[in-house]
C-alpha cells in the first residue's frame, strides 16, 4: 500500500509526482522482496502489514499496532535507488527494528534484544537472497 497526503500531492508538478511514485514503488518492491525471500511472509501478510509512505518528517519508518510503515522520502534522500545491495541491507535492519516494536513499543533493552534476535535469525537468508540477485 502506498500513502501520501492528498494536500501534499496537490502541490507537486507532474515530474515530481512521477519521480515520487517511482521511488515509492521501488521501495515497495524492495520490501516485498525482503518479506518474501528473507522473512518468508506470504503476499497477503505483506499486503496487510507493510505500507510505503511519503512523509516529510523525521520518521524513517514506524510501527503502528503491528502495521509497518516505511518512508520513501528517506529511500530517495539516502540514494538507495543507486545501490540495491546497500538499500537491501539498510531496509532489512530498519524492518527488523520496526518488527521488534511488536515486542516492546519503547526503545528499551527488550526492544534491542528483539531486534538483535531478528537480525541474527534472518542474516543468512538475507545473504542468500543477495547472492541470488
Amino acid at each position: 500500500k502506498l500513502f501520501v497526503a492528498k494536500s501534499t500531492v496537490d502541490t507537486w508538478t507532474m515530474e515530481e509526482k512521477a519521480r515520487i511514485e517511482g521511488t515509492m514503488a521501488s521501495l515497495g518492491s524492495l520490501l516485498v522482496s525482503l518479506t518474501d525471500a528473507v522473512f518468508g511472509w506470504d503476499t497477503s501478510t505483506t499486503a496487510r502489514t507493510v505500507s510505503v509512505v511519503w512523509e516529510d518528517s523525521e520518521r524513517m519508518a514506524f510501527n503502528k499496532g503491528g502495521l509497518l510503515f516505511f518512508n520513501a522520502l528517506y529511500y530517495e534522500a539516502l540514494g538507495h535507488a543507486a545501490s540495491y545491495s546497500d538499500a537491501v541491507h539498510f531496509w532489512f535492519v530498519t524492518f527488523c527494528h520496526e518488527v521488534a516494536h511488536n515486542v516492546s513499543a519503547d526503545h528499551d533493552r527488550v526492544h534491542e534484544n528483539a531486534e538483535e534476535v531478528l537480525i541474527t535469525e534472518f542474516l543468512h537468508p538475507l545473504q542468500a537472497f543477495l547472492w541470488r540477485t
